[in-house]
């Protein structure tokens, strides 16, 4: 992969907004496991931690609030 359109082309790779996300999770099998690879790609670490700090405030507590995310 060379880039973030060849990782967009990827359909087993999400490219997307905190409200894409939300709504690919809210239509995900209940025993799907959602991974995350922030570096992949070769983005810039700190581009890396942007999105993984949007995740971790936008994403899971709302899919908390909806009784979407498990605890394993």
């Amino acid at each position: 992969m060379s880039g973030v359109e060849d990782l967009k082309a990827d359909p087993n790779m999400w490219v997307v907004t905190p409200e894409e996300c939300l709504k690919r999770c809210r239509a995900l099998e209940p025993d799907y496991e959602l991974r995350m690879h922030p570096l992949l790609g070769g983005l810039p670490p700190e581009l890396s931690w942007q999105s993984l700090h949007l995740f971790a405030d936008r994403v899971l507590p709302q899919l908390e609030a909806e009784g979407l995310r498990s605890r394993r």
